[in-house]
């Protein structure tokens, strides 16, 4: 029961972030943007609530240009993944640019360029961009993508710049999965039990005392893309449910502000916990 009261707050929280102009906005104003609408309409999908379509789809293809492209990485990403969770294709074909944007992400992630936190979030939407757009991934680049992926690998199964993190580990291991080359879960698994906390759930990095909502949301992901049920689910669960507001959406920490991405983060993660869906395949949508 607590669970479906939780989830009738979130939809009403999302639902009430609808811009009359369409999209998402998560302060409430007319002024959407990719990011907002994207998260809103994914955690809309997860609850099985239909969106205002209409509105939504005519202002995401607003934001394309006439040679195709919706911008940078994450503004395409967020355009163009929205479309796909609403069953709508660009008004024109972003094959090319979003081409263009891998092959800028790989050219600037090769040594001696600096490896930055951000790139492998920024490769696995890349990754996923890919797919949506049925861009043709010829093996050369598969292995390319994954010789990148693999630059910031640790010995004891995480990725990460500065040393493996759950959250670098969930995206490289989404990212890995999109083109064809996951990573066996005998190498992640320690690195990801590692980070598991009896109090929390678990905590970004291994030993660390400190978690929020995306490292609980990372963990518990990446148990379902692994076939791993997290050994202290109900403090995952606690701890989620800890981080939603009275307004009905989701904090990063038990006092915080609800934003439309943590909500989805909270969504994602209970749907993996209280049901083991979505247990094979990348760890992100689409």
């Amino acid at each position: 029961m607590q669970l479906d009261r939780t989830r009738r707050q979130a939809a009403d929280y999302i639902l009430e972030r609808a811009c009359q102009s369409g999209g998402f906005c998560f302060y409430r104003l007319d002024e959407p943007n990719p990011q907002d609408t994207y998260f809103a309409l994914a955690g809309l999908h997860l609850l099985g609530v239909p969106p205002p379509g209409e509105k939504t789809a005519a202002y995401l293809a607003s934001l394309q240009d006439a040679d195709g492209s919706f911008g940078p990485l994450s503004r395409t990403y967020f355009a163009v993944a929205s479309l796909h969770l609403l069953d709508r294709r660009p008004l024109r074909d972003p094959g090319q640019a979003v081409a263009a944007l891998l092959r800028q992400l790989l050219d600037s992630s090769r040594p001696p360029q600096d490896f930055r936190a951000q790139t492998y979030r920024d490769l696995d939407r890349a990754c996923a961009l890919s797919a949506a757009t049925g861009l043709p991934m010829p093996p050369p680049l598969a292995e390319e993508l994954a010789v990148t992926l693999q630059r910031c690998a640790h010995p004891g199964g995480g990725f990460g710049v500065n040393g493996p993190s759950l959250d670098e580990t969930r995206a490289a291991v989404s990212a890995l999965c999109r083109i064809g080359k996951p990573v066996a879960r005998e190498r992640v698994a320690p690195f990801v039990r590692a980070c598991e906390d009896a109090t929390f759930g678990f905590t970004g990095k291994p030993g660390s005392s400190l978690s929020y909502l995306e490292y609980i949301h990372a963990g518990v992901s990446l148990c379902a893309a692994l076939d791993m049920t997290p050994t202290h689910v109900g403090a995952c669960a606690d701890f989620i449910l800890n981080c939603q507001t009275t307004n009905g959406g989701f904090a990063r920490a038990e006092t915080g502000i609800a934003t439309l991405e943590n909500t989805y983060f909270a969504l994602q993660a209970l749907m993996h916990l209280n049901h083991g869906e979505d247990r094979h395949g990348a760890v992100t949508p689409p």
